[in-house]
């Protein structure tokens, strides 16, 4: 995983004086952010794409695999046009630029300190009321529906316009994916 800051300096700095780059927020295209964060690191320009285990099943067993902390997500320090390279390949959505340069350093710092130490990260999605999803595994799987309420367990709505009823039941995070 690369480190976003110089091996030098020390990374409760907030930014390394010498040479003041600026953090732009990369939205990638579906299952684009390794190749995104592969193209950057070609041309030497610097991101982090923090990343966690997760175990998974298979035809074949049990296995695990490395997945984006943020899925959809690669942080470029650098110049804008760092990311047109990127963009050139089609696998960006947008380029966000970012306001508070020296808040999403201490944040990022955060997590590269607490990757460092080995702590079990694992995304933490925060569906908020009315967003569509899917169910993901299980009993479930393929069923969609609407979040009636973004505290976990969220509360799914199943709805019958033909009758213009619903029901609804209730589901962790870990089992919902937002529909796009």
């Amino acid at each position: 995983m690369a480190r976003f800051w110089e091996e030098n300096s020390d990374p409760t700095d907030s930014v390394c004086v010498l040479e003041r780059k600026r953090w732009f927020v990369l939205q990638t295209r579906s299952q684009q952010e390794r190749v995104v964060a592969g193209l950057l690191h070609a041309r030497g320009t610097e991101c982090f794409l923090p990343t966690s285990t997760r175990r998974t099943r298979t035809a074949r067993g049990p296995g695990s695999r490395e997945v984006p902390l943020f899925p959809g997500y690669v942080f470029l320090r650098g110049e804008r046009q760092d990311a047109y390279v990127a963009d050139r390949n089609r696998r960006l959505v947008q380029i966000i630029d970012v306001a508070d340069q020296d808040q999403l350093e201490r944040e990022l710092v955060q997590i590269q300190r607490a990757l460092d130490a080995g702590v079990g990260l694992e995304p933490h999605r925060r569906f908020v009321a009315g967003t569509p999803v899917r169910v993901r595994a299980g009993g479930l799987l393929g069923v969609q529906g609407i979040v009636e309420r973004h505290a976990a367990p969220h509360r799914l709505i199943l709805q019958v316009q033909t009758l213009g009823q619903a029901v609804s039941f209730e589901l962790d995070d870990d089992d919902l994916e937002p529909i796009d």
